[in-house]
């Protein structure tokens, strides 16, 4: 084996030394990047997905916002609500008294006041939508009614028959009718109760 000049076992090896010192400073100068994570999307990647969020609150502010529809009473009256004196019909039955909401059932023609001095219930001509039980309890109580009325006046009149005693209650209950109420003529035709302009 050669001996290479001026190199001695054991001794430091100077020129790879001198070789490896500004490697060892190039490697500690490079790192990586820093990763950055963003929670939120640019604002064209918010358009490109066809999230709008300005036009999205004014909507539903404008949903929320709390004011009157500006329907006319003849809007209202054609889709089967009662609109007069702030009388919504069926939307305020709880509140409505049994007579008011007869006369509105009257109105809007779903019950009329047949010859025998009894209500019916006249699906064919009413406007607008109705519960139907509800309808048929509200009449069945007001005939009640008028059947009680009827036997009391009979006790109070004994000489008068059933149908004279209906018959002339009937002449004078029909004076009290909102305009427009449906009653049965006497050839059993319909009409409406005419009120003075």
């Amino acid at each position: 084996m050669k001996k290479l000049k001026g190199f001695k076992p054991g001794a430091p090896r100077q020129p790879i030394l001198w070789l490896m010192v500004p490697m060892f400073f190039l490697v500690g100068c490079i790192k990586a990047p820093d990763v950055v994570i963003v929670d939120r999307y640019t604002a064209l990647e918010v358009q490109a997905s066809g999230n709008y969020a300005p036009l999205e609150d004014e909507l539903q502010e404008q949903g929320i916002r709390v004011a009157p529809e500006g329907y006319t009473s003849d809007q209202l009256a054609s889709s089967g609500t009662e609109a007069e004196n702030g009388n919504l019909g069926d939307a305020y039955r709880g509140v409505l008294s049994r007579a008011d909401r007869m006369d509105s059932l009257r109105r809007r023609q779903c019950v009329g006041e047949s010859m025998d001095g009894l209500l019916i219930q006249r699906d064919e001509t009413c406007r607008g939508r109705i519960d139907e039980q509800d309808v048929a309890n509200l009449l069945e109580r007001e005939n009640r009614n008028r059947r009680q009325v009827w036997h009391f006046m009979e006790e109070q009149n004994p000489d008068a028959s059933m149908v004279q005693i209906q018959s002339a209650w009937r002449v004078e209950y029909l004076k009290t009718l909102p305009c427009d109420s449906a009653i049965q003529k006497a050839n059993n035709e319909w009409g409406r109760v005419e009120c003075a302009e």
